[in-house]
Parts: C-alpha cells; sequence; structure tokens
C-alpha cells in the first residue's frame, strides 16, 4: 500500500506541468528538445523530484488515502518550485513562466 504514495505525487507534477504551465501546447519540437542531451531540459529537474518528495511524506502519513492528501500539496510545490527556484530556469521554456 505504501507505493501508491508515490503514485498521486508523480501525477500531480505531470498533470501541473501539461495543463497548467503549459496549457496543453507540446508541440513537435519540444518533444524532440526533451530528448536532446544538450537541449533544454537536459539534466535533472529538481523542482519535480522536490515536489514528489514532500508529496511522497505528505502520502505515507495516511497511506489509505495517500492520493487524495498528496496531489494538490505536491502540484503546489511543483508550480512554486518552477517558478523560483533558479536550477529550474532552463525548464520554464516554453512554459506560463517564460
Amino acid at each position: 500500500m505504501e507505493d501508491t504514495a508515490f503514485f498521486g505525487p508523480i501525477f500531480a507534477v505531470l498533470i501541473t506541468d501539461y495543463f497548467i504551465l503549459h496549457k496543453r501546447k507540446i508541440t513537435e519540437e519540444y518533444l524532440k528538445d526533451l530528448y536532446d542531451e544538450n537541449g533544454n531540459h537536459a539534466g535533472v529537474n529538481w523542482a519535480a523530484i522536490l515536489a514528489i518528495g514532500i508529496g511522497a511524506v505528505i502520502g505515507l502519513l495516511n497511506a489509505d488515502i495517500s492520493f487524495f492528501t498528496a496531489t494538490i500539496p505536491t502540484g503546489l510545490v511543483y508550480y512554486f518550485g518552477m517558478k523560483y527556484m533558479k536550477s529550474c530556469k532552463k525548464f520554464r521554456t516554453g512554459t506560463i513562466l517564460e
């Protein structure tokens, strides 16, 4: 049951990124850049890692309803992490935060 504590946070990061940050506009160029070793998305998005970690901890507090308790806090941590963390500057390309 504890392994499901990670599903909510991962889901929240994906949904926040696609629906809020990218406004459902993913182009073919963007997708090609995801796999470019020298592209804008090379490296680790620490906002996502931090948000998933915090969300998992919140989810583990009550593993039975972890999906519900961790989703919103994770999405908020990811959004504000993307907005304010200096290490995420290159990941803002193509988002509303650009």
